[in-house]
C-alpha cells in the first residue's frame, strides 16, 4: 500500500505531465488535444490556478471566449494578482464587454 506522501507525489507528477503536454499541444496548435490533457489535470486537482490559466489559452485560439473568461475568473479567485491571467482576461473585448476588459488591463 502506498503512503500518503507517495500518493501525493504521484498525483503531482501526473498533474505536471498532463499540464506540460497540454502546453506543448497548445504551442503547436493542437488545441483539442491540449484541452483533453488540461481537462484531465483539472479532474485530478480542481483548484489548480495555473492549469485553469493554461486552458484559457486554447479557448482563446478557438474563439471560445465565454469558456476562457470562466477559467480565468476561477484562476483569479485563487490568485487575484496574477498579471498574466488579468491580461488574458482582457479578452472580454472579444465579446464586446470593453469596460471589463479595461478594468483588468488597468489593474
Amino acid at each position: 500500500m502506498l503512503s500518503r506522501n507517495e500518493i501525493e507525489s504521484r498525483v503531482a507528477l501526473a498533474l505536471s505531465s498532463r499540464g506540460c503536454r497540454g502546453k506543448i499541444y497548445r504551442k503547436i496548435r493542437r488545441y483539442q488535444e491540449a484541452l483533453k490533457d488540461l481537462n484531465k489535470s483539472l479532474d485530478i486537482e480542481l483548484d489548480y490556478a495555473s492549469t485553469l490559466k493554461f486552458r484559457a489559452e486554447p479557448y482563446f485560439s478557438m474563439g471560445w471566449y465565454d469558456e476562457l473568461i470562466d477559467d480565468l475568473n476561477s484562476s483569479l479567485e485563487l490568485g487575484p494578482d496574477d498579471a498574466e491571467a488579468l491580461c488574458l482576461r482582457g479578452a472580454y473585448r472579444k465579446i464586446g464587454r470593453y469596460g471589463y476588459s479595461l478594468e483588468d488591463l488597468n489593474r
